[in-house]
């Protein structure tokens, strides 16, 4: 009786679901359908062959993974993208602007405009990453290539 205590169960080590993390396990994921080109938002409650179950709005919703085209992981916000321009641009101005402006009363104006600028690189940068990591895209299905070869 001892012996089945100390093994090792292969229940406690269960994969997750198209390859998430446990950290993306956690997060919204965006579920494109094919049909209508809708897209919903939710967390994932349980994944199987035939369909996934999302939570949308408290609600457990079924979507087929025949109608699904493509699930991505949320991506971040912009936000801390724009904080991060903001702090660095702002940061390396207040540092360095000082030394080319004629008058003293221009810096903090230097310092805001850079500030700004660096926030909206910022978030233009992490706008670019803004989809998301993709978990599932649905293979194509086209007719099938056959390809000849020839060696001398």
């Amino acid at each position: 009786m001892m012996v089945g205590c100390l093994l090792a169960s292969k229940a406690a080590a269960q994969d997750l679901p198209f390859g998430l993390t446990p950290k993306e396990a956690t997060q919204q994921l965006r579920v494109v359908q094919d049909s209508s080109s809708s897209v919903l938002r939710g967390r994932l409650l349980r994944a199987g062959d035939e369909s996934i179950t999302l939570m949308i709005n408290g609600q457990p919703v079924d979507v087929p993974l025949a109608r699904v085209t493509r699930i991505d992981v949320a991506g971040d916000s912009v936000l801390n993208g724009a904080v991060i321009g903001a702090v660095a641009m702002g940061g390396w101005c207040a540092a360095v602007c000082g030394q080319g402006l004629s008058r003293r009363g221009d810096r903090p104006f230097a310092i805001l405009a850079n500030a700004g600028l660096g926030a909206l690189i910022g978030a233009g940068i992490d706008g670019l990453h803004g989809r998301g990591r993709p978990v599932y895209i649905r293979p194509s299905i086209r007719g099938v290539s056959l390809g000849v070869g020839l060696r001398f």
